[in-house]
Order: C-alpha cells, then structure tokens, then sequence
C-alpha cells in the first residue's frame, strides 16, 4: 500500500487520505507529517472572490502595506470559520490550525489572534452601511440575482452578562421580547432581505436595538431598494414589455408580515415606486368584515395554490384556499412642500384656519380563507380552553381546602375573576360560586356553545393589501408571492443552526454590528451554494446527501456537510514539506464540479 502510494504523490494525483489517521514513515523516504481538514474552503473561497469581498473591505479600509494581514483577509477567514466549523470568537486560531486555511487563503493561523479579530469588526462597524451595500450590489451582478420578489423580517439574537457601557452611535444592546415570545432576554434585533431566486438571504440587513419594533423597519432600506430595483429594471430591459407576465417580472415586489409596515409605511413605499404585500393587522373594522363575508358559499374564489406540505402529504386533501376582492382605502395628510427652507402653509380660500392638504390612497384587498389556518385556529382554541378548564377544576378544588372554609363569598368571588382575566377563554363560560355545606366553595362552569361556534365563524380568514393591480397580476400570483414569506423564516433557522451565530463571545455592542455583517456575509455564500448547485441538478435533488438511498434535495447544511470530510495532507519528502489534496468520492467531485466548473479534479489544487 505505501509503494502504491508514493506513486501517487510522485505522479501528482490525487490519493486516498480517508484512511489516513496517524503519521506514517515509508521505506522510500516519504513521511506523513500532517493532515488538515480542506472541507468546502476551496468553494467558499471562490464564492468570497465572485463577491469580491476582500478587495471590497479594503478599498473601504485600507491599512499599512506592510500590514501582515489586512481587514478583508481577516474578514474572510471568520466567514470561513462560520461557514466550516463555527467556534466562539476566541477559538478561531485553534480552529485554522485544525483547517487548511493557510493553504487556501495564504493567511497564517498564529496571526488570527483575538485583538486582530476585534479591530477588525471595530473598523468594519465603521463603515457596515457601505460595505453591505456594495456587497450586495456585487452579489446581484455577480449572480444574476432575479430581484422581482423580496422579503422583509426581524429576529432576535440573544446575549449573556453585562453591558453597561455601550456607544452611543451604534445599536445597544437591551432587554426585548424575542422573535419567539418567550419572555425578556439581553438582545439584538436583526432584520434581514431574503431573495426570491433561491432565496437567497444575508445581503441585505440591518442591526437594531434590543427594544426595537418590528413595524416601519423595511423604511431604513428605501434608498437602496430602489437602487436594486434601477438594477434590476436594467437587467429585464431586453425582454419585451407586452404581456402581463412580463410587467409582473420588472417590478419589484416588497413582501412582508402585518407587524412590518403601517398604513402611512405603505404609502411611502408605494411613492417610492416599489410594490408591497402585507397582510392586514387586526382590528375592530376587520373583524367586522370578517363577519360580513364569512358564507363561503356566496362570492368567493377559489386560488390555484398547493403549498409544499399537501405536495409531500398525499394521504390528505389539499388545503382549500379561496379569496374575495375589494379596495382598502387609506387618507393620509400629505407633505408639504419647503418654499425658502420652511413649509409651505397651505391658503383657506375662506380665510379661515387652513386645512391640511389630504390625499386618499386606494390599494387593492384580498381577503383569504384557508382550511388550514381555519383548522390550525379552532385546534389552538381548542387547547386554550381546555386550559382555561383546567384551570377552573384546580381552583374549585383548593376552594374545598380548609383554608378557605373561613373565606368570604367576595374572597371567592375575586380569585375567580383573576383566572378569568387571565384567560381569553373566559368569555366563552359562564362560573357560578355557591356555598358548600361542609364550609368552602364550589365552583361550577357551562360552557356557551353558541359563543363558541359565532366565534368560530371567521376562523381561517386573514386579508392582504397590496399595491399590485389586478392588470398586473392575478389574485393567484400575488397569493403565491406572499406564500413564499417562509423563506425569509427558513433563512432565520440556517443562520442560528447550520452556521451557530450564538456561540459569539463579544465585549460591545459595536463588536455586535461588524458581527453581525460577517454573519449575514456567511448566510449570503451559504444561500449561493445552494442554489448554484440546485440549479445544476435535476430539481435540486441528488443521491448521497443524506444516508438515504433516495434523491435528496441540496441544502446548503448538506452541501457543507458533504464536503467537510475533504482533507489536505503534508508530506515531507527530501527535506520538503508537498501538500497533496486528499481525492474526492463521488457526491463530492460531483458537488465540486457544480460550486467550482473550471477546476480540473485530476490536476493540481483547486486553492
């Protein structure tokens, strides 16, 4: 086996590193003194040299030529790091010692030391608003990104200890309620711009606060929204502009959850020449619709949609999804105009007190109706008053506790009525309190049926209000586009899950901000890989990915995955150290011929 092997080397190909665990002497001379984990780093270098990540951070951040090691090279190789084997921040000098990170990027593991790593997102913090601008730019040329549908959604990234300085000039770190409503946590909130072609996230977003809302965010990236879409009108300029499909294609399509955009958002967005689709936060008004529309039989549609889930599930029918149209009209005080650097004052032709120019918007509504969300509604109901049930049971049964033997009827009465104002499930019962006659009380409750059914009645409705006309999409298009929201939901997982974004260790809030850049930079190549290869293979899927028999889909966890096994030995032959590429297996040269079609895998490096 060494003989055959030295033959490998002497020849340059590639060899069989799988089974190479411990240095091993051969009687030739050759001796295997290291072997390093290569995984994805040759592709992912080529993804950061596409997006020209480096050259971008330097030309924003220069420093000395005889600098050993520049922000963009440090940049990269923490991009690396989250997208190979995510470590806390103080471990990644272990962690390039362990890769071949030396070897792929020409960066010496000793120099990522944890001061060169914080002065790095120190002077990235700096100028994140230009850097993720041009990076996203690039990323769009690059790859030919169809910008016709984006989404829009906050999440939260928790911390731990104390933070009691923060600057002033950068998102602080404080207590909110998480993205999964559970409780008050140390936070961040991070908004994030998913793709619709391949959705695609990370190359748009933003840092807030702990405390910040969600509603308006999608505001702070109207600027450069609207230069995407001048980007992409630019790139659809060769098709011809005759059929609706086409003018659906040039637009760009704003697409978002009912807490992100007010009424007035909505006209902003609508002047600024973007389209939206944004479900309608409740109100009095809407539950009152609601109940006017809620025959199915009279005046309703039905949408051509199958979601992914009925697809999968063929034992069950699918979803029934209908729809009404109306118009959602909206009156604004409009903005008035500055005449010599102050507001111009609007003239009563009564000479009385002038009136505020007006403006009324017309917008167009869908109001839906699912089965799924109608089963999914009463099923919660359902749980919450079964709660509410047994809620009342415990407490009937401490009121025949000694302690309460003693107790006055008001006492009784007002325990009752805080479990009731606890529960939303209370208005569907009526409790009556009567005296037992061994002392205590007892508690009893009906349950209203008919409350309960008149509740029921607008279960699986919501509405969505949109500025797309009806001649420019159909009801069924603009459904599907906000359908796709999920995306932007799936991206949220990749990045706390695959990619480990909360095993940071960071001493400021500023640090939080450059982190969270390098972060999304890492979700964005993440999201490139997946869909590169799913668009070399036939619908995305291939065998080998998953230990199943069957095509899987490609993701960008499995492609990672698949590939970290790839190793790099060293081997010291006549005084030289030669490092030689372990050979790829099958899904691997198949994986690689996708993520890197000009490497020849039979010749050479592909570093």
């Amino acid at each position: 086996w060494i003989s055959h092997f030295s033959k490998k080397v002497v020849g340059s190909a590639w060899f069989f590193g799988a089974t190479l665990h411990v240095p091993c002497v051969a009687a030739s001379g050759f001796e295997i003194v290291s072997i390093l984990r290569l995984g994805g780093l040759p592709a992912i270098k080529k993804f950061c040299d596409r997006l020209r990540l480096a050259q971008i951070i330097d030309e924003a951040l220069p420093l000395s030529p005889q600098a050993r090691l520049s922000h963009g090279q440090t940049f990269v190789a923490l991009v690396m790091n989250k997208l190979t084997d995510s470590r806390p921040l103080y471990r990644v000098k272990d962690w390039a010692e362990g890769h071949a990170l030396e070897y792929v990027l020409k960066v010496a593991p000793e120099l990522l030391t944890d001061d060169r790593l914080a002065r790095m997102l120190d002077a990235v913090a700096e100028k994140v608003e230009d850097l993720k601008t041009s990076v996203c730019l690039q990323a769009i040329e690059e790859f030919g990104l169809d910008m016709h549908r984006v989404h829009w959604d906050l999440t939260s990234f928790e911390f731990s200890g104390v933070y009691e300085e923060q600057e002033a000039d950068f998102p602080t770190l404080g207590y909110g309620y998480s993205s999964a409503g559970v409780g008050q946590h140390i936070q961040c909130r991070v908004g994030n711009f998913v793709c619709g072609d391949g959705a695609v996230g990370g190359f748009m977003h933003q840092t807030y606060s702990g405390n910040q809302s969600d509603q308006n965010t999608v505001l702070d990236h109207l600027p450069l929204l609207q230069r995407i879409r001048q980007l992409h009108l630019a790139n659809q300029a060769a098709e011809p502009a005759i059929t609706r499909n086409a003018r659906l294609n040039k637009m760009m399509v704003v697409v978002g959850d009912s807490k992100l955009l007010s009424h007035d958002a909505m006209v902003k967005v609508d002047k600024a020449g973007l389209k939206f689709i944004f479900p309608e936060p409740s109100s009095k008004e809407l539950k009152k619709l609601y109940e006017s529309v809620s025959d199915l039989n009279q005046g309703w549609k039905p949408l051509d949609y199958v979601s992914e889930r009925d697809l999968r599930d063929k034992k069950n029918p699918n979803t029934d999804y209908r729809y009404r149209e109306a118009v959602w009209t909206y009156e604004t005080i409009e903005e008035t105009s500055l005449v010599d650097g102050e507001k111009e004052k609007p003239k009563s032709p009564t000479g009385g007190r002038p009136r505020k120019p007006r403006a009324t918007y017309a917008f167009r509504r869908l109001i839906i109706f699912s089965s799924a969300n109608r089963t999914a509604q009463r099923k919660n109901r359902d749980r919450h008053r079964l709660k509410f049930e047994a809620q009342l049971t415990e407490l009937n049964e401490k009121f025949q506790t000694n302690w309460w033997k003693n107790k006055s009827r008001e006492t009784a009465a007002k325990a009752v009525e805080k479990l009731r104002a606890a529960s939303k499930m209370s208005i569907f019962y009526e409790t009556t309190l009567a005296p037992r006659d061994e002392g205590g009380w007892s508690l009893s409750w009906i349950l209203n049926e008919t409350a309960l059914a008149e509740a029921g009645r607008t279960d699986g409705l919501y509405t969505l209000i949109t500025n797309i006309s009806t001649e420019d999409a159909t009801a069924d298009e603009v459904f599907q586009d906000y359908k796709r929201q999920t995306d932007a939901e799936r991206r949220f997982a990749d990045w706390k899950s695959p990619l480990q974004v909360n095993q940071i260790f960071l001493k400021s809030n500023k640090r939080v901000v450059g982190m969270v850049f390098v972060m999304a930079v890492a979700l964005l190549i993440f999201c490139l890989m997946e869909r590169q290869v799913r668009k070399g293979l036939p619908d995305g899927k291939m065998v080998g990915l998953l230990p199943i028999k069957q095509p899987t889909r490609a993701t960008g966890w499995n492609i990672l995955d698949t590939l970290s096994t790839l190793q790099l030995v060293g081997i010291k032959a006549g005084g030289r150290l030669l490092w030689q590429e372990a050979q790829p297996n099958e899904k691997q040269r198949q994986l690689l011929s996708l993520l890197l079609p000009d490497l020849t895998l039979n010749k050479g490096s592909p570093g």
